[in-house]
Parts: structure tokens; sequence; C-alpha cells
């Protein structure tokens, strides 16, 4: 369920400009402790509770133990229903992917930290974050450095930055909870892949990895027997002959498993099209995988509405089992998707 920029605009209102209006609500809760290690690792991890209260409890067990919001932003869609829960620096989102949906019973599914009048030097805190999974620095177009922003993703964690002194130090932060999809393997063609984490890079550099039970060199056999049939499968022919076999799942289409050729019946490599709400820089990659074996750039021609365009790309080897292809956006390059073979 993702927040609409109306929505996250209700949230940031409610937490500065109305805060304090409502005369029988709640106190403003106190914030987390950035300084302390285990708090930050729950932060991550998405298990810290505001006052025993976690993430995934409903909106009516929150208000028990919290008291009424300060303020309260509700809004209901075609498919979900959300209400944004002020009590000062700190704010709750609860949900649930369904219009009509009891406000008691939405789940909470993240937390929201205030901290503008209470910042935290990023240097002060950069020891028990660790390293981000996620980072995207805004210069708002401007030279000066005060005008920055910066946002590190951490697990479950993300946090907001700003350097108004010229020094990064915390705005504000949020930590959410995401449950697990209960995917059938067998039924693999119409489930809800998501990307693979770094985790899985770095095991498919080793050639370690397996997406339920299933990697290279199986034969196809095996690979239905644990996953089932696919979205589609697809045989190129050229001038008679076999060039390509592969077999696709997932509803977004985005798992393309490439078999031997002629014959289609051994897996030799496994690829995702990486669909993810945050685009994965290869800068970003290249500094949890390492330095490429192996590099090769390229280009092609792409057209718009506003004529044809050339496209940069770059197609980079980790080890003898990861590929990952990337085209250049702006300035950087984007991950478009990696292959383990």
């Amino acid at each position: 369920m993702k927040k609409t920029a109306f929505t996250l605009l209700a949230a940031t209102l409610m937490t500065t400009s109305f805060a304090g209006t409502a005369g029988a609500a709640a106190k403003p809760i106190a914030l987390p402790d950035l300084k302390n290690k285990q708090t930050v690792s729950q932060l991550k991890k998405g298990t810290y509770a505001v006052k025993g209260v976690k993430l995934n409890t409903t909106y009516a067990q929150a208000v028990k133990v919290l008291g009424t919001p300060l303020n309260e932003y509700e809004t209901r869609s075609d498919e979900w229903a959300m209400v944004d829960a002020s009590y000062g620096p700190v704010s709750f989102t609860a949900g649930e992917e369904n219009r009509h949906a009891d406000r008691s019973q939405m789940k909470l599914q993240s937390f929201f930290f205030d901290s503008t009048k209470k910042p935290v030097k990023l240097k002060d805190i950069q020891s028990y974050l660790g390293q981000y999974t996620f980072t995207d620095l805004y210069t708002n177009d401007t030279k000066n450095i005060k005008d920055d922003f910066l946002t590190r993703t951490y697990g479950h964690l993300t946090i907001n930055f700003e350097r108004p002194t010229g020094e990064w130090t915390v705005s504000g932060y949020s930590t959410d909870y995401e449950s697990a999809e209960n995917i059938d393997p067998t039924q693999l063609k119409d489930a809800d892949i998501k990307d693979p984490t770094i985790a899985d890079l770095k095991a498919m550099t080793k050639g370690d990895y397996q997406l339920f039970g299933v990697k290279p060199g199986m034969s196809k056999a095996e690979v239905l027997t644990k996953i089932g049939d696919s979205s589609s499968d697809d045989i190129i022919r050229v001038k008679g002959k076999v060039k390509a076999v592969s077999a696709t799942y997932g509803q977004s289409m985005n798992l393309v498993l490439s078999y031997n050729v002629p014959a289609g019946n051994q897996l030799k490599s496994m690829r995702y099209d990486l669909q993810g709400d945050k685009e994965l820089k290869l800068t970003d990659l290249e500094k949890q995988l390492g330095k490429a074996t192996s590099v090769k750039n390229g280009s092609y021609i792409n057209e718009d509405e506003t004529g044809k365009f050339k496209v940069y790309t770059t197609t980079r080897t980790y080890g003898k089992h990861l590929t990952v292809n990337a085209e250049k956006s702006g300035k950087v390059f984007i991950v478009q998707s990696v292959s383990y073979q």
C-alpha cells in the first residue's frame, strides 16, 4: 500500500501546523533515541514499539494505549483505505487494501518521527546505522549545499537528512512493516515476485543462490516440480533453428528462466527485471558487491514523442555467476536487470 503525495502532505501538516488543537487528545510522545544501539536495531528490523504498540497492531488497539490522536487524516480510494494519526512529533499510518475497511481494524503500517526540533547529527549515529541499502541526494538544482536533502534506507528504517548548517542532521525518520506474502512456490506464475535483495545478490556472486530450491543446472522437469508452469513459454527460431528457449514467471512477468538450446530441458540462467519502487544505482550496488570482474559498455537508439535519443548501457559481471545490466539516466547508471547463471 502506498501513500499518495496528498496523503504525505496531510501527515506533514498534522505534525506541524495543527498540532495541539484537539482539547482532549493525548500528550505528545517522546522520540526514539537514535544514539541507542538497541533502539536503532529495532527500527531497522521494523520491530520498534511506541509505548508497547508495535506495527501490524490494529488502530483500535493502538489508540487504546496511546490515547486519542492530536490530529487525524483519513482517506479512501477505489482499492484501499488509510488513516494518519498524529501525536505531536510521532505519528502512525494504518490501512487496509479495502475501501470500506473499518478504521478500528486497520493495521499499523508505519511510524513517522519528526525530529526537526531535536536534530541528531549523522556522524553521531553512523556506527549504529551500519551500511544503508538505498540512498538518494536531492540538490534542488542549486549549488548551495544548505539546500540539499539526503534520504537513506537501512532495512525497515528510512531517514531524511538536511544540512542547514553544512553538516548532515536528521530531520525525520520512519520505520515500516511489510507483511510477507504467502506465496505458493508451486504456483509462481501468478505470484508477486520481489526483486532480489542485496543478500540475494551476494549469494549469486558465490553461486549459492536458490529460489524455492530452483537453481541453474537443474532439469526443466525438476523446475516444474518446484515452481509449476510459467506464465509464458517462449521459443525463438531463426531459419528453422532454435536460438532461445525461455519461461516467464510472476504477475509482473519479471522473472525469466532461460534454458539450453535446442533441447530446452536444462536451466541455464535466471533473470530478474527489477520492479522495485526505488531505483537501484549501480554505484550503490558496487559498494556492496565490489569491483566488477568484467565490463562491457554500449548504447542503443531509443525514441519517444520528443524524437530519437541515445541510451548508454553497461553490462557487468561479478564473479562467474552474476551479470548486471544497467542504463544511464542523467549522470548515473540505474540497474535494469540481474542474471544468475
